[in-house]
């Protein structure tokens, strides 16, 4: 029963688009790097797949260090002291007229 569910997945995984399974994978942060795997050559699907099922069976989140909240430096404002930013002004939104329609006809009467 265990083995036709993942006969079941996998058949699942093989319809995915190389680049939605490898995206999946960086999602749930799965190594896909061709030095992980034994060939040390970029794997095919069929390794990513296999890989994939892996993590399935046995998740495991990795130790990642998330980033320290607090003030960023901007690239342009390294060096420049406190230097205030200046906004740019937003330009007024252009208003197309109003289509003015020709005055109607007025019929020639024949005399």
């Amino acid at each position: 029963k265990e083995e036709a569910e993942k006969d079941k997945i996998r058949l699942k995984m093989y319809k995915l688009k190389m680049e939605a399974l490898k995206a999946t994978m960086d999602l749930a942060d799965i190594d896909r790097s061709a030095d992980s795997f034994e060939s040390k050559k970029a794997p095919g699907k069929e390794e990513l797949c296999e890989r994939f099922l892996e993590w399935l069976e046995n998740p495991e989140a990795k130790d990642k260090k998330t980033p320290k909240k607090g003030k960023r430096k901007s690239a342009g404002s390294a060096g420049k002291g406190s230097a205030k930013k200046e906004t740019p002004t937003k330009k007024a939104k252009k208003t197309t007229p109003a289509k003015k329609t020709p005055p109607a006809k007025k019929a020639v009467s024949a005399k």
